[in-house]
């Protein structure tokens, strides 16, 4: 299905999963975050709470790149 996507959360890849966006009516890149990159508890729990948020709101998976700040790519759209 054609996407229109931002590069609000990095540039976009094949394969990554995609989210909703700040930006009304476009998708962005959901990125898990390594919890074993947190330095203390309070950072883990923000790490885990990004992280379920990211999880609970995949829309679905890009099929094509993104370099730019807004695109129009092909993604596998997915219900929950």
């Amino acid at each position: 299905v054609p996407t229109k996507v931002t590069n609000e959360n990095g540039e976009i890849q094949p394969g990554d999963l995609l989210t909703t966006s700040s930006t009304e009516g476009h998708a962005m890149k959901c990125e898990i975050k390594d919890v074993r990159t947190a330095s203390d508890f309070d950072e883990l729990k923000e790490i885990n709470y990004q992280n379920d948020l990211c999880r609970n709101s995949i829309l679905g998976k890009a099929l094509e790149p993104c370099t730019q700040s807004v695109c129009k790519i092909t993604a596998l759209v997915t219900l929950q």
